[in-house]
């Protein structure tokens, strides 16, 4: 009875190791589609800001780390530094930190070997990346494979989506984070 379990036990891991072996190699691939035209289009208008600030919470972070150290935080916490670096100015840049963060590491990571602006603009690539991952599984999960390779494939290629997928800009990181959001908020209607 054990020895006709393994083989059952055998391919269902063999089949996860398949699967997961495979989808690395397609975020490996699209990923590279999309740092590929990082570098085709120029600076966009909203990106300049939001590379400025990006290079500020840097700044502020080492300046916080260094202040950590120095046992005095407070003197980088105060709200006119915290002001100043985070460029709270609601005309001038209203939207969430997170993925200026996430493009200010990329930038930190990678603009010896890529320059700046590809650098800069692997952040929201990774998210792209990982949005196409999550639907695949979406899809795969709940309608099978073939439907979850043609929901990633087309997504990853849709004009606009590939447009905006290498740009350090809202929209994928929007899209990104409220396609995850959703994501959890219908898994934890089944799951706590």
């Amino acid at each position: 009875m054990q020895n006709h379990k393994q083989p059952e036990k055998y391919f269902k891991n063999h089949s996860a190791f398949i699967l997961a072996v495979s989808c690395v190699i397609a975020g490996i691939v699209a990923l590279s589609l999309i740092i590929a035209a990082a570098h085709d289009i120029g600076w966009t208008c909203d990106e300049v800001y939001y590379f400025i600030s990006s290079g500020l919470i840097m700044e502020w972070t080492r300046a916080f780390a260094r202040a950590l150290v120095q046992g005095n935080p407070a003197s980088i916490l105060s709200q006119t530094i915290t002001d100043q670096y985070w460029l709270w100015d609601v005309q001038h840049n209203p939207h969430p930190p997170l993925y200026k963060i996430l493009s200010g590491l990329t930038l930190l990571l990678f603009k010896n070997y890529c320059g700046e602006l590809v650098a800069f603009r692997i952040a929201p690539a990774l998210l792209s990346t990982a949005l196409l991952l999550a639907l695949f599984f979406v899809l795969k999960n709940r309608y099978g494979m073939c439907v979850g390779l043609c929901g990633s494939i087309s997504l990853l290629f849709m004009p606009r989506f590939f447009g905006h997928a290498p740009l350090a800009a809202t929209e994928i990181p929007l899209t990104a984070f409220w396609f995850f959001s959703c994501l959890s908020f219908w898994k934890s209607l089944t799951k706590r």
